[in-house]
């Protein structure tokens, strides 16, 4: 079933979704496990949503994304809640910045540099569910990343897709090649545990991770 909730905030695609996998209090509001967070990156400064994601997403409770002082996140369009560490991790536009997020105040707990190229609005961000690392979409590349330094713990050789550097998405057929269409806008894993895609040109790829 498809259907179409109120985004929250400022009119802009730069928006980041996950569902939230703990209950947590936020400005005295008990948020339920399972609510729908969103980033958006649009407003000024940026900020966190509590939605009910059933009817018609009801905003249960918002925060100011980074806390106050607002020096750690700006322009927000990527979060992953982490279930393990009970915090949420936002990708900035632009950057390479990679920011540790309080559920319940919104304030940056830590950010990390990742030393990759991140000049881009297109991205994804999720979780790895079995090894709690951090996967995350860089053009048509998925990088994983240790959550407690930001270290890069992997990538993919492109040609032989032996584990050097990261997944190239240029694999997927002769025609999906580096150019916009084929930036990954998406990840997320399924309840079976099968990694997919969203793509800039609107292909869904079911994508298989090495080892």
């Amino acid at each position: 079933t498809v259907r179409t909730i109120t985004r929250p905030g400022a009119s802009t695609g730069q928006l980041g979704l996950a569902f939230l996998g703990a209950s947590v209090t936020v400005g005295g509001v008990v948020v339920p496990a399972g609510s729908l967070a969103v980033v958006n990156g649009g407003d000024a400064p940026d900020r966190l949503y509590y939605l009910d994601p059933a009817g018609t997403g009801t905003v249960l409770a918002s925060v100011a994304l980074g806390g106050q002082p607002l020096v750690d996140e700006a322009g927000g369009f990527a979060v992953a809640y982490h279930a393990g560490r009970n915090s949420f991790f936002v990708l900035r536009q632009g950057t390479d910045l990679l920011t540790e997020i309080d559920p319940a105040t919104g304030a940056a707990l830590r950010s990390m540099h990742l030393g990759i190229d991140g000049g881009d609005y297109w991205g994804g961000l999720t979780v790895h569910p079995t090894r709690g690392t951090l996967l995350l979409g860089n053009r048509v590349s998925v990088v994983e990343v240790d959550p407690a330094n930001g270290q890069v713990l992997g990538t993919y050789d492109p040609i032989s897709n032996n584990k050097l550097s990261s997944v190239d998405m240029r694999q997927e057929g002769t025609t999906f090649d580096q150019q916009w269409s084929g930036y990954l806008t998406g990840l997320a894993f399924d309840a079976a545990g099968k990694l997919w895609g969203s793509t800039n040109g609107s292909r869904l790829l079911e994508l298989a991770m090495p080892g």
